[in-house]
């Protein structure tokens, strides 16, 4: 009997991750992508980059988070949640993350976040990367 109920529950979350991949996969296969616009900044000036949705999403939560920048080249001075109607929608300056939750689902496009860094007068010239990671669950 207690093999019986054991290969029952394994079957229950088997299914329940074969439903979860199938999900994540529609929402790739939909061709969403999350943008970043390219800027161009000097010595003292600020520069600020918006991640976009390329199309409307129904998710329940979300996140974006710095995965790189040169802290010798800039200084992140600031940054925001753009979700409107999230029952937490937070970007902490000093992690260089952000986030936000709906209480079920909700559905949200464009601007998710924006990330303001100023260049360090003593940067050096040239180019430098900044590289955002945002995710996004239903």
């Amino acid at each position: 009997m207690k093999k019986k109920n054991l290969v029952k529950i394994l079957s229950i979350i088997f299914t329940l991750i074969a439903l979860s991949i199938c999900v994540a996969l529609a929402v790739s296969a939909a061709g969403t992508s999350v943008n970043v616009n390219d800027e161009t900044a000097y010595r003292g000036e600020t520069v600020t980059f918006n991640a976009t949705l390329s199309e409307s999403v129904v998710v329940g939560s979300g996140s974006l988070a710095i995965s790189y920048y040169d802290p010798n080249v800039l200084e992140l001075t600031g940054g925001s949640c753009n979700v409107s109607g999230a029952m937490l929608a937070n970007f902490d300056v000093a992690k260089g993350k952000g986030a936000f939750a709906f209480s079920g689902t909700n559905t949200v496009s464009g601007n998710l976040f924006t990330v303001t860094f100023r260049v360090k007068d003593a940067a050096a010239f040239g180019t430098t990367d900044v590289s955002l990671t945002v995710t996004y669950q239903q």
